[in-house]
């Protein structure tokens, strides 16, 4: 799975200990095929104009806070939490990758000389779907295919956009929605190195709040579908602090989905 696009998806610690109230939360869906292997999650997103949370239907929740620089996992089944920082998952992230080449390399000892060249293009084919870094495009690359759907509830209209490496982007957005802080969240969360090639552009806001998305890039589909959205605040509830009696990790934990 698409590590760092995870954990764009909901990374979080708050060092406050005040609860913190959300100024909108959504549920979604999210699908991910792969060669005929299909997974799918749904989510609660809890957001405001500096952080969210991240809450996955196996007891996960991975919260983001783009002003401590923090990112938060907890495990709601197993009680812990581990804390750690941007910089902290980007040596990770560079670990990870070092792994990845080394086991190639080891893979590529035991095949026949002659299939050796294709069968390491094919490995790292794959391993660069994984890795996934690929630029994302602009706002101003997105163009309306005149379509219009009811998603959620709100008429969204259809715009699709061709990326790197024959990927192909298809986004539903709806003007029904107002939220004004998501244009900052999505230009403070590009200033982090870290998520800077996964950050969305902050002008694609001005198309309107997605509500659906479809990402094709060779064998992998990334679907996405908003199925409700609330205006309101939630009041008295702690989405950004830890919960009381949660006990610190010292090793990182990953939710279904990010393994």
């Amino acid at each position: 799975m698409k590590f760092k696009r995870i954990m764009c998806s909901g990374i979080i610690f708050l060092l406050y200990i005040s609860p913190v109230i959300a100024d909108v939360f959504w549920e979604q869906q999210s699908t991910i095929s792969d060669d005929g292997y299909t997974v799918t999650s749904r989510q609660k997103i809890y957001f405001t104009a500096e952080k969210f949370a991240f809450d996955s239907d196996d007891g996960m929740r991975v919260i983001v806070d783009i002003i401590a620089n923090t990112i938060t996992t907890i495990d709601e089944t197993k009680k812990m939490y581990y804390i750690s920082n941007v910089d902290e998952m980007a040596q990770k992230m560079d670990e990870l990758k070092a792994q990845s080449e080394e086991i190639l390399t080891e893979a590529l000892k035991n095949i026949p000389e002659n299939m050796r060249e294709e069968y390491e293009k094919t490995l790292r084919n794959q391993l660069n779907n994984i890795e996934d870094d690929t630029m994302k495009p602009n706002a101003e690359n997105y163009k309306p295919t005149g379509k219009i759907s009811q998603i959620a509830g709100y008429s969204a209209y259809q715009y699709f956009a061709s990326g790197e490496n024959g990927t192909s982007y298809m986004m539903w957005c709806t003007k029904d929605v107002d939220i004004p802080e998501l244009q900052t969240f999505y230009k403070n969360l590009g200033e982090i190195s870290f998520f800077k090639d996964v950050s969305p552009d902050p002008d694609m806001i001005k198309l309107g709040f997605p509500v659906k998305s479809i990402e094709k890039t060779n064998n992998t589909t990334i679907m996405t579908e908003v199925i409700s959205i609330s205006m309101e605040s939630v009041k008295n509830n702690c989405v950004f602090s830890i919960p009381e009696g949660f006990t610190q990790s010292d090793e990182i934990f990953l939710s279904d989905a990010e393994q």
